[in-house]
């Protein structure tokens, strides 16, 4: 998966030239991103159904109204997270020339804090009405009429054996939530910060979800939400501190370690690769971790980083620094080794990791800067040509490792200095005998033996990508050609795609779902390179109409590479929005918005990505990872069929909306999945932000 949401890239589809495809544009063994880079395992035989459900969700039922006990089996149940049964009341009236701000906390229903409302009941003006949410989104506009400058509201009712802690992930405008009376009100300013986590107690019996929301006054930034709109998004989870688990078809989960991403509290995302019987997951802030793929054991684990390239002169000449930095290092080790995932775990591995590079900065501020504009993304993506594995670190590391966890090179290119903006997006790619990178000031090309640097290419780096993908580099050190935002092409090697394309037989196409364009790209023997656009027209720049509300970085914008199969382009957008598109055409297929809840509202990256993860190809059936562990399997095709929806609850804890406090204890919210799956044999392997789980058909033994 790769976190770019920064990113509004052109969607690309390039035909190589006959001679580049001829040389053959990929090496044989190669394994990285997606697997082969296409994102499709077609002889794989993996599961489709797998979960891990807690004893709380499998327990709760839901209802629009408090049934009695002869009627509560017909109660729907809550096993997804997922309300489906609310009362809905409006519009009702509110000030329209008064701030939002300023009605959150006035009452436009008398008493509305102890409203417990049946079906029928009048209040402000209107009648309750039941309504069936076919997703975990509620969309009032969908039910209600003129709710311009309008408040609406919310009911429904859950119901407990027992006295139970639930974690309840909101995604809303403006406006309040209540469980039982009790009071959480949501931030009515800037939209990003309107969405929320909140734990509650309920109590045996029936419990009461009361919602105020105030519709949106004016189209909000990126064109999530427009005047008019109002929506409640609500996934519960299990919280009890010793919850219990229903879990099937999860063979392992393994806890890699962690220490945030460029000094910030966020998670690494890199994608892990399968090379024999290993598993290859690399962690920030320079990690290597080598698992047994049938067993989850951690097999060995090694960390590069800028401590790594200290020489004996800077030893010698700040002697009481190193005696600082050396403990700091031993204590992160230490504990990295032995690492088990708490909070105190986590948070004091993220201290240490800053106390380093904060102190190794004092030796020399311009070799030990520390690029703290990186955002979680696929900067460390592994890459493996079967005997060596080739990771490629944010902070201007490279690295390259045998299986057996034996470090053949290191190199450092701190001269490259700390990227502006947003960070390193692009991985390693092997062409030839050489593994290349996109940096700061160059494409830097090292020798797969040795790490030496044989090449360089003059590139100014912009993070947004340029729509003049007509744009070709090289220079007198190399024979290769680097045509801008799509790959590297060298003679006799053929085109090597960047791993923000996907490859389909002689054919790249390039991520994202705003401004859509085809471009057929021909590379001659000499390496000319002539393009034809042709650019996609309409909604999300592929004739899609599909919005969904309330998410900020809107429903036409993704990071999700393509999945293409069978004459079919799939994409995904951050809201959580499939397109299927014609990939000679491009024109659309279908669209449909799926259920899985994206709460996107772009900070703190990457829990507000929304869905990043690409859709992947196994076996028969294509699945859809969600943000919060929910996965989706479609059958391939013109029409959209669903074959399975799985949930693997998973609850972290800590205070996501802590941005200076992250690590608290006794705090709760959903871990994210935002990396793309890996398929190998009857086998499922994805990165979320605590585990790599490994997904497996239980079998007959």
């Amino acid at each position: 998966m790769r976190c770019e949401r920064w990113r509004s890239v052109i969607a690309v589809a390039a035909m190589l030239g006959a001679a580049a495809c001829a040389a053959g544009a990929r090496e044989t063994g190669v394994c990285g991103w997606r697997g082969d880079g296409t994102g499709r395992f077609p002889d794989a035989k993996p599961p489709i159904k797998w979960g891990r459900i807690s004893r709380t969700m499998k327990e709760l039922r839901n209802s629009a109204s408090k049934l009695g006990p002869a009627d509560l089996a017909r109660a729907k149940t809550v096993e997804q997270g997922t309300v489906r049964e609310w009362l809905v009341l409006g519009p009702v009236a509110a000030d329209a020339s008064a701030k939002v701000k300023d009605l959150v906390d006035q009452e436009q229903i008398p008493t509305e804090a102890k409203l417990q409302p049946v079906a029928g009941d009048n209040a402000g003006g209107t009648a309750w009405r039941k309504v069936e949410s076919t997703s975990s989104m509620l969309h009032f506009n969908k039910h209600l009429d003129g709710l311009k400058d309008h408040v609406v509201y919310a009911c429904t009712y859950l119901h407990s054996p027992q006295p139970r802690r639930v974690l309840l992930h909101l995604g809303m405008g403006p406006g309040k939530v209540w469980v039982n009376g009790e009071q959480h009100i949501i931030q009515p300013e800037r939209f990003r910060q309107a969405n929320s986590t909140m734990t509650a107690k309920l109590k045996q019996g029936w419990n009461t979800v009361l919602v105020k929301a105030f519709c949106a006054r004016k189209d909000t930034d990126y064109g999530g939400t427009k005047a008019g709109d109002a929506y409640v998004k609500l996934t519960l989870y299990g919280a009890e501190q010793d919850e219990i688990f229903e879990t099937h078809g999860i063979l392992w989960r393994a806890h890699p370690p962690q220490a945030g991403v460029g000094g910030k509290q966020q998670f690494s995302c890199y994608q892990p690769i399968v090379v024999g019987d290993k598993l290859f997951v690399p962690s920030d802030p320079g990690f290597l971790v080598c698992y047994d793929k049938n067993t989850g054991k951690r097999l060995w684990m090694r960390d590069t980083t800028a401590y790594d390239f200290v020489t004996g002169d800077e030893r010698k000449a700040n002697g009481e620094l190193f005696k600082k930095i050396d403990a700091d290092q031993k204590e992160f080790r230490e504990i990295a080794h032995s690492y088990k995932g708490t909070v105190q775990e986590r948070a004091e591995m993220y201290r240490l990791n800053n106390e380093i590079r904060g102190t190794l900065k004092k030796v020399d501020r311009d070799k030990y800067h520390y690029d703290t504009k990186q955002e979680a993304g696929n900067a460390a993506q592994p890459v493996s040509d079967g005997r060596f594995v080739y990771v490629w670190y944010h902070n201007n590391i490279a690295a390259c490792f045998d299986l057996e966890g034996n470090r053949i090179w290191k190199a450092y290119e701190h001269d490259e200095g700390p990227h502006k903006r947003h960070g390193y997006k692009k991985s390693l790619i092997l062409i030839g005998g050489d593994v290349a990178v996109e940096v700061k000031k160059n494409i830097i090309g090292f020798d797969r033996k040795t790490g030496q640097v044989n090449w360089r290419i003059p590139f100014k780096f912009n993070t947004y990508s340029s729509y003049n993908i007509d744009h070709r580099e090289r220079s007198d050190q190399t024979d290769i050609l680097s045509c801008r935002d799509l790959g590297l092409h060298k003679p006799g090697v053929g085109f090597v795609p960047w791993l923000t394309t996907t490859r389909s037989g002689d054919r790249l196409y390039g991520g994202g779902n705003e401004h859509n364009a085809r471009v057929r790209l021909q590379i001659s023997n000499e390496g000319k390179a002539n393009f034809e656009i042709k650019r996609a027209r309409g909604a999300g720049g592929s004739g899609g109409k599909i919005m969904t509300p309330g998410t900020n970085w809107s429903s036409r914008v993704g990071c999700a590479n393509f999945l293409v199969h069978d004459g079919l382009v799939y994409s995904i957008g951050y809201g959580g929005v499939i397109r299927v598109l014609d990939a000679e055409t491009f024109e659309l297929v279908y669209e449909r918005q799926l259920d899985f809840v994206p709460v996107t509202y772009a900070y703190p990256y990457p829990w507000g990505a929304g869905v990043c993860a690409s859709p992947t190809l196994g076996g028969r059936y294509i699945y859809l990872w969600g943000s919060t562990g929910t996965t989706i399997v479609i059958e391939p095709g013109r029409e959209y069929k669903q074959v399975a929806m799985n949930r693997i609850e998973s609850a972290i804890e800590g205070d996501l909306y802590k941005w200076r406090d992250h690590f608290r204890p006794e705090h709760y919210y959903p871990e994210c999945t935002v990396s793309s799956p890996v398929f190998d044999g009857d086998r499922i392997y994805y990165r979320a932000e605590e585990y790599v789980y490994c997904i497996e058909s239980p079998k007959k033994r």
